[in-house]
């Protein structure tokens, strides 16, 4: 069994296709991280206060990863 904090971290990217801005992060796990990433927008508790910005403004569908 693979312990998740002994694999290698992958980068990862959310793009808004409204207006093609990227966030670029790393991740473990970057499924897991886009699901935190949509659950913290969704709460409008994102850090990213540009992201919370596109979330509120042009919704959920138009981030991709």
């Amino acid at each position: 069994m693979i312990n998740m904090y002994e694999s290698e971290q992958q980068i990862y990217v959310i793009t808004n296709s409204e207006n093609n801005k990227k966030y670029v992060g790393c991740s473990h796990n970057p499924f897991y991280r886009f699901k935190q990433h949509m659950s913290a927008l969704k709460g409008h508790r994102h850090v990213n206060n540009d992201m919370q910005k596109d979330y509120d403004e042009y919704g959920e569908s138009c981030f991709s990863h």
